[in-house]
């Protein structure tokens, strides 16, 4: 049966591919996921980093309260680096051409006569299509240098590296994004002598990516 169902499906990605495609996919932008960071201005001179005796964790970790997350940041590099996560159960997006050739390689497979054996055979397929134009979150940790705390934080982003369209044409792209609050080392002052401080920034995470044009 999980020979009869890759073959099956590979036949469908074949023929999906002789679909003429959309002229509005033809004119979809580049595909990004880039975010933008709080814009500060600040001297790259790094006597202007911290030092040791300003990057007390413990006392940053009472500054920030409620809003210090484990799970999006860290004052060091995590172990597990990368992960993925499904914002939604994977539902298929196939369109009313495609679900019809799909129930068309099914029935000359199995025949003509419907059964339980077929109808199950289709939503595997399904289920097959719902995961190749999936849109996963994925996460990974990025180093924010010395002058963010916690210094590592876990952005989200869209793979963009194959199409997650039948047929193709469209990429994943993010569409919601949430924010966390972590601190920023800030020199203020016109004179060389500066006074500097942690401020509270709000960094942006992709939250959901969708299939788009």
């Amino acid at each position: 049966m999980k020979l009869t169902i890759t073959l099956l499906f590979g036949l469908l990605i074949g023929m999906v591919k002789s679909l003429p495609v959309n002229q509005h996919n033809k004119r979809r932008p580049v595909p990004t996921d880039k975010l933008p960071l709080p814009v500060l201005p600040e001297d790259p001179d790094k006597d202007y980093d911290p030092k040791p005796s300003d990057i007390n964790d413990f006392q940053l970790i009472e500054r920030l309260g409620v809003n210090y997350l484990p799970e999006f940041m860290s004052p060091t590099m995590p172990r597990h680096n990368n992960h993925t996560v499904m914002h939604n159960p994977l539902v298929p997006r196939t369109s009313p051409e495609i679900r019809k050739l799909a129930k068309t390689l099914v029935r000359s497979l199995k025949g003509k006569r419907r059964n339980k054996k077929s109808k199950r055979l289709l939503r595997k397929v399904q289920t097959q299509i719902a995961q190749y134009t999936a849109c996963p979150v994925r996460y990974r940790w990025k180093d924010l240098g010395i002058r963010f705390w916690p210094r590592f934080v876990k952005e989200g982003y869209c793979d963009t590296s194959q199409s997650c369209s039948i047929p193709s044409g469209m990429h994943c792209r993010p569409v919601d994004q949430t924010t966390i609050n972590i601190l920023r080392w800030y020199c203020q002052g016109i004179f060389e002598q500066k006074y500097c401080l942690w401020v509270d920034v709000k960094y942006p995470i992709t939250s959901e990516c969708k299939c788009q044009c």
